[in-house]
């Protein structure tokens, strides 16, 4: 049976009255297993099919299909923008849901075709889902919530830590000293954020723009995590598999503070804003250290040979001027960016001095 005939096969089971005459492959980023499928009957009725492969592939399997059935389920009986659940079985390992016609955030930021009015929509639409995760997070008996808040703060004191060593080749050379010190400050700050359940598949082709609204998909994984660096997460467009794309964001200043506008409840919208310039700070700094071509050795940091001590270039340079501009006031995050270098440096005669 041809691979179009095994999914046709799924496809009736899961939805006997749906006879399918056309399949294709759902945009590759839309899912990194490869295993979503846009597929319509003689009437025209259009489906996303999701097949849940038992492969050891993240997200693929029995309770990741039940994971999704049920939060697709009571998201969109809420009214969160999400997908409608078609239909669900997992004896046929898939889901069916409705289809919708419209590109990602990471397609839309990556082709610069989105506008004040696209960022916005984005926002409501991680709002409105933070919102009803939210409440059921507060559901939880109080000891699982001293637990879990432990254990995020446990996990952004490592993140942010590793950004110490070595110092990061970014980091102005004799600027140690107050980076390091800016980075506790950070710590400080982020672990007392608010947190909440959610999806940890976060990412700009888990974002669809269609018919003026933004829809949340692919709701799989589930976790807690810091209410700001989820938002900070989807906002941010990688380029993944893209040949020429480069890491972009939805959020800007004006996008940062009507996300901080809605956002406010217990806190104040000053303090959202923080919260956020951070997360988005220190996101798109860990990126960096990770993809930057050089280190304060001059060897590529990606292992791809060998350039002028000091220099920036390609990709690291457009990522560097995005970490440069603040998303507002904030007197950490103006620490931590007064210790960068320069996204247009290009002597090859800096010598790297550590500071201390």
């Amino acid at each position: 049976m041809s691979l179009d005939g095994e999914v046709a096969d799924v496809c009736r089971r899961l939805m006997p009255d749906f006879e399918p005459v056309s399949i294709a492959p759902a945009a590759a980023e839309t899912s990194a297993c490869r295993s979503v499928y846009q597929v319509e009957d003689r009437k025209g009725t259009q489906r996303l099919l999701k097949l849940f492969l038992d492969d050891d592939r993240r997200g693929a399997d029995g309770d990741a299909l039940a994971t999704e059935a049920a939060a697709l389920r009571q998201l969109h009986g809420l009214g969160c923008p999400v997908p409608e659940l078609i239909a669900s079985d997992a004896a046929v390992g898939a889901t069916a849901t409705e289809w919708l016609p419209g590109d990602t955030l990471e397609s839309r930021l990556q082709s610069g075709t989105i506008g004040p009015e696209g960022r916005r929509a984005v926002v409501r639409a991680l709002i409105a889902v933070d919102l009803a995760f939210r409440g059921l997070t507060k559901m939880q008996a109080g000891n699982r919530r001293e637990r879990v808040t432990k254990e995020l703060q446990s996990r952004l004191r490592e993140d942010i830590l590793e950004l110490k060593v070595g110092p990061p080749w970014f980091v102005r050379p004799g600027h140690t000293d107050r980076w390091n010190r800016a980075l506790d400050d950070a710590i400080e700050l982020l672990t007392i954020g608010e947190w909440s359940h959610g999806s940890l598949d976060c990412s700009a082709s888990n974002i669809v723009l269609a018919n003026g609204r933004a829809y949340i998909i692919d709701l799989s994984i589930l976790g807690a995590e810091w209410r700001e660096r989820r938002a900070v997460r989807y906002g941010i467009a990688t380029g993944s598999g893209r040949n020429g794309c480069e890491y972009m964001t939805l959020f800007d200043s004006a996008t940062a503070s009507f996300y901080s506008d809605m956002a406010g409840a217990a806190e104040s919208g000053d303090e959202i804003a923080v919260q956020l310039d951070l997360h988005h700070l220190l996101l798109l700094l860990r990126a960096l250290d990770r993809t930057g071509d050089v280190n304060p050795t001059g060897r590529s940091a990606a292992g791809g040979g060998t350039h002028g001590r000091g220099t920036v270039r390609g990709g690291d340079r457009e990522l560097l001027a995005i970490v440069h501009r603040p998303l507002g006031p904030g007197q950490v995050g103006d620490s931590l960016r007064a210790c960068l270098t320069s996204p247009h440096l290009t002597s090859p005669h800096l010598e790297y001095n550590d500071g201390t």
